[in-house]
């Protein structure tokens, strides 16, 4: 029976001991064979908090704040950049302020609208904005991570009217990346209390179903998440069906007609196609936006020459939009809405 149970105790410490090993390898802590380099975000507070939960949203940045942020891949530094954010837990546009605003032009999205790697003047929607020449006030609602789920959450419940302050919203701008096919089915690996959607088997219709998790699941999930070692075997093994693309398109949809019957305006979607892995994805979720009459501005139709030149645009390993590339969106999109 003793030695039973010592042999069962060296099998079980060599299984921690290997599992140990594989979390410092994904971390980036050995080299041996090819080195593991991670992309890592250095955050320093300069006022105001970090990062806060949102009873709605899931998450959100905290209300006047500012933030400097250094962002590496492995060893080396990308980039660095600062954020502010004002006092309605939105990116601030660093533009003149103007007392003839009558107009807003409504930002949505991800990283990509909210600007990450970019200063805050440096974002498509302070571009449009400056474009404007205080004509339109352009309010960014995105953040770090969201998905479209955030973006329907946030008109469903009206969170879009305060920061408005009695403006006119002209236009609403929402920009997609194939990866919301997995936030909106709650397979991105951090969103663990985002609002949840369905698709009813009953009326096929999309119905809201609370959060992502409850309270216990989510933080549970959120622990074993910052294993290096268990995001890595997630990421290589997540899969995406059809009715996670398909409920994606009702998603957008239904952020398409909220924002066009409430305000009887312009909503553009915009969608981004980053790699030619995937390409399929790309392709699925365009049928499905244009089989649901969502009008679609494909990347394309903005870089012509995105595809073979990719690295002009987007920040390299990073993968998010320059600041060269938020200049030609923003005047590109300002040109859009005077037609």
């Amino acid at each position: 029976m003793a030695t039973r149970v010592k042999i069962a105790l060296i099998y079980f410490g060599a299984v921690i001991i290997a599992l140990l090993m594989a979390e410092a390898y994904y971390a980036g802590v050995f080299n041996f064979g090819t080195p593991i380099k991670n992309l890592k975000a250095d955050v320093k507070v300069i006022s105001g908090k970090n990062i806060q939960g949102h009873k709605i949203l899931g998450y959100a940045p905290s209300a006047n704040s500012s933030y400097l942020i250094n962002k590496y891949y492995g060893d080396s530094l990308l980039y660095k950049y600062s954020q502010t954010i004002d006092k309605y837990g939105l990116r601030k546009n660093q533009s003149p302020d103007s007392s003839s605003w009558a107009n807003a032009a409504l930002f949505f999205g991800d990283s990509f609208t909210f600007g990450e790697g970019v200063e805050d003047h440096e974002t498509s929607s302070s571009i449009f904005q400056n474009k404007s020449h205080g004509k339109f006030k352009a309010i960014n609602y995105a953040y770090i991570g969201y998905g479209p789920h955030q973006t329907l959450a946030l008109l469903e419940n009206n969170l879009e009217k305060k920061p408005l302050s009695g403006l006119k919203p002209q236009v609403g701008i929402l920009q997609i990346i194939p990866d919301h096919v997995f936030r909106v089915a709650d397979k991105s690996g951090w969103d663990f209390f985002g609002p949840e959607y369905k698709i009813s088997e009953k009326t096929n219709k999309l119905v809201y179903n609370g959060a992502f998790n409850n309270n216990i699941t989510g933080k549970i999930k959120s622990f074993f998440f910052r294993s290096h070692l268990v995001k890595n075997i997630f990421y290589r093994n997540r899969k995406y069906s059809y009715d996670d693309v398909e409920l994606l398109a009702k998603v957008v949809k239904e952020s398409y007609q909220i924002f066009n019957e409430r305000y009887g305006n312009k909503f553009y979607v915009i969608l981004w196609q980053l790699k030619e892995s995937e390409s399929d994805l790309y392709s699925q979720i365009l049928t499905q936006l244009c089989k649901l009459g969502v009008p679609v501005i494909e990347i394309k139709d903005i870089l012509p020459d995105y595809s073979p030149n990719s690295s002009k645009y987007i920040i390299q390993f990073d993968n998010h939009p320059n600041k060269y590339t938020h200049k030609l969106l923003g005047e590109y999109l300002y040109e859009l809405v005077q037609k």
